[in-house]
């Protein structure tokens, strides 16, 4: 779902598959968070090897510099 949005950001995704884990909630609450963090982590992920980048904690400007 967020593939093709993340690598137009020039972001790759990548995830580790642990041992399933049960939670319980509502199914659509949790889903809205997943996006949501997910959407956040795509915008405000910064290139690795730009050195323009703001350092560890300072704020983010909306618009990050695509990684050529």
């Amino acid at each position: 779902m967020f593939r093709a949005v993340a690598e137009e950001q020039g972001v790759e995704l990548t995830y580790d598959v642990a041992d399933p884990v049960v939670v319980d909630g509502n199914r659509q609450h949790l889903r809205q968070v997943l996006t949501n963090l997910l959407d956040n982590a795509i915008k405000f992920t910064g290139c690795r090897d730009d050195e323009t980048r703001p350092a560890r904690g300072a704020p983010v400007a909306g618009d990050q510099k695509r990684c050529e």
